[in-house]
């Protein structure tokens, strides 16, 4: 699954380190100038970065939306209603349960 609109350009048209530091797609989600509230005011986001951006448009269909494995996320009740319903070993599997 890909990002809409998260371009990162060609290596056959543009330079390696031009993609790195230049393309929109690598500075779309890079730093904390972009992160919404809770994110935004949160002390922890220069430690996770807002969290995952794939799972955060898997689960919402916005890349730039909290990440809603967070407990600080608007979108996080879709995570605890999904880990409600898996078996109870199912809980090793739980990647975190704190922003």
């Amino acid at each position: 699954m890909a990002i809409p609109g998260l371009e990162f350009g060609n290596v056959r048209d543009r330079s390696l380190d031009w993609i790195w530091f230049e393309s929109p797609g690598m500075n779309q989600f890079r730093g904390t100038s972009w992160l919404p509230e809770p994110c935004q005011s949160c002390d922890r986001k220069e430690l996770d970065w807002g969290g995952c951006r794939c799972q955060a448009f898997l689960l919402t269909q916005d890349a730039s939306a909290t990440d809603p494995v967070c407990h600080l996320s608007p979108h996080h009740a879709q995570i605890q209603t999904v880990l409600a319903q898996l078996p109870e070993q199912a809980e090793m599997f739980i990647y975190r349960d704190r922003c």
